[in-house]
């Protein structure tokens, strides 16, 4: 039998160790008003512990008295308001007058204990025997003790309902955060009734030591494991809760795990009837499950249509998987934002982007090719009729200016079916599409062009269309503006860099007074900033314009 007293004043010991342990961790969180409240159950424990066991190691009777029956039961009213703050503040409580109902009858139990003349309501009898270590033998309750049991039992029981009830509503990481706290209140609570109603271990030692021993271990492993006080699980759930997008966890069987309540527009269920059951269920149309289960064989993001409420609404649908120890996957997470809005807005722009390109093809086909395809035909019309009549060189000049008509609206076709097929833009050779637009600009001005191309090494596309627009525009504010005699371009492309030239003897640009060209500028100028070129653009009244670009690739990987 002493080996029995021996062990459980050991285990008080290690039980007060723990419980200062368990204060040193909770210093940490000083700012906490849960942590607080969980501070002031440490200290009860940590003084019932050191009470019980000073009282088992006491020289005499007397003090083992002292100890065990005035100074342990100061510690021991104060179980349930502490036990009772931790788990109000835990969930959040702040009535106040609940709080002073709470202490009303533990401050009374102390005023009892701590005076010897009222001692009796709460012991009648109280007597201590020495069998190597000090115990109580012999007591018996006051009316007092068993109002306080009364009351201690109630709150026990009603901190475990509230747990009860909030773990019920959550289903996320904060679920073992409540686990372990009622796991506290339950061992509490449990040891409390065993010690009120006389049912012990060994003779004279009681239950309640045994129950803050594993509560302080629980406690300890809460703050230090599960960051009990650590608010990002807390507000992750409500952030789940609230926000917008709809999100679904399944496993790798697709059954939903968890969902959060913006998931419910989509299957027009509720949270908990969402619960194990197959996520490709909610999806009533056969191709569109089919779609989705391709989908969840591995990780995706795109834009998918959902069928609801009569109409196709879209959603912006990523799914991740979640794996243990980085290779072990256990889980997927589905997330889905609607898009309808957005997708009809860029349906709606892409459909003007489309009539705009169509209208400006159109005023091309009108401006440039049908204008030149009607000069060629009167041309040859006029060449018919009068072959016989005029003489050799004058026949000779209209049939050359005829071939450059010709000519050039075949550049400028050649040019619009580029245009309608961007994959040819893509991969064309530059020179080829310089040579294009000067066979398309020849005819549209009388003005000699010459074109000096050197491409030595392919550039990326993003450069080669840059460069291509460039001239393009360049070429266009020429004949359209310049009333130039000669026009020089020059392409030289070597590994790293680009040069483009575009000169002409016209009479200058006249920006400050032609809108279209001052557009025209700006669009190379755009041009040029997106591949991070170098644009110069000289023009001089009467003396012409001349139009640079460099690129230099290699220089910018360099740095």
């Amino acid at each position: 039998m002493l080996t029995i007293y021996s062990t459980y004043a050991s285990f008080l010991f290690a039980s007060g160790i723990l419980s200062g342990l368990l204060l040193i961790l909770l210093f940490k969180y000083k700012n906490n008003t849960t942590a607080k409240a969980l501070f002031g159950l440490g200290v009860t424990s940590l003084g019932i512990n050191l009470s019980l066991l000073v009282s088992m190691i006491s020289p005499d009777a007397q003090s083992a008295q002292l100890w065990h029956g005035n100074i342990r039961l100061i510690f021991n009213s104060f179980i349930a308001p502490a036990g009772f703050l931790f788990v109000y503040k835990f969930l959040d409580g702040k009535n106040n007058k609940l709080n002073w109902l709470v202490f009303s009858i533990p401050a009374l139990t102390l005023v009892i204990s701590l005076t010897n003349d009222l001692h009796h309501w709460l012991f009648s009898s109280y007597n201590m025997q020495w069998v190597g270590y000090y115990i109580r033998v012999d007591w018996r309750p006051g009316w007092w003790f068993v109002v306080f049991a009364i009351y201690s039992s109630v709150i026990s029981f009603g901190l475990v309902y509230l747990l009860l009830a909030w773990i019920g509503r959550t289903r996320k990481l904060p679920r073992w955060r409540g686990v372990l706290v009622i796991g506290t209140v339950f061992f509490i609570t449990i040891s409390i009734i065993f010690d009120t109603f006389g049912v012990y271990i060994a003779p004279g030692l009681l239950t309640l030591p045994i129950g803050f021993g594993l509560m302080n271990l629980f406690l300890i492993l809460g703050v230090w494991y599960l960051d009990l006080f650590d608010i990002l699980p807390i507000a992750r759930e409500t952030l789940t809760r609230y926000i917008a997008d709809g999100f679904f966890v399944v496993d790798t069987n697709n059954v939903v795990l968890d969902a959060n309540p913006a998931a419910m527009k989509l299957t027009d269920q509720s949270v908990e009837e969402m619960l194990g059951k197959d996520v490709l269920s909610f999806i009533t149309n056969p191709e569109r499950r089919e779609l989705a289960q391709r989908v969840l064989q591995g990780e995706f993001q795109g834009v998918l249509p959902f069928f609801i409420d009569g109409v196709d609404r879209f959603y912006d649908i990523v799914v991740t998987n979640i794996f243990v120890e980085q290779h072990v996957l256990v889980a997927k997470l589905i997330v889905l934002r609607d898009v309808s809005e957005l997708k009809r807005l860029q349906d709606d722009e892409s459909k003007r982007v489309a009539l705009e390109e169509r209208q400006r093809l159109a005023r091309d086909l009108h401006d440039a090719v049908s204008q030149t395809l009607f000069s060629a035909r009167l041309t040859s019309e006029m060449l018919l009729r009068q072959k016989e009549s005029l003489p050799s060189e004058t026949l000779w000049a209209r049939i050359s200016h005829f071939d450059g008509l010709v000519k050039s609206a075949l550049g400028e076709m050649r040019i619009l079916l580029l245009e309608l097929r961007p994959e040819g833009l893509v991969n064309a050779d530059l020179s080829t599409l310089i040579a294009h637009l000067v066979d398309a600009a020849s005819a549209r001005i009388e003005a000699s062009i010459q074109l000096d191309v050197k491409v030595r090494h392919a550039q990326p596309v993003d450069v080669k269309i840059a460069f291509y627009r460039i001239a393009q525009e360049a070429l266009n504010n020429i004949v359209k503006h310049s009333r130039s005699k000669n026009i020089y371009i020059q392409l030289i492309s070597d590994p790293g860099s680009m040069f483009l030239a575009v000169k002409d003897d016209g009479i200058g640009l006249q920006i400050d007074t032609n809108k279209g060209t001052k557009m025209g500028l700006e669009i190379m100028r755009e041009r040029a900033a997106g591949i991070g070129a170098v644009l110069e653009i000289i023009t001089q009244a009467g003396k012409g314009t001349r139009v640079t670009c460099l690129w230099q690739g290699a220089k910018e990987i360099t740095k």
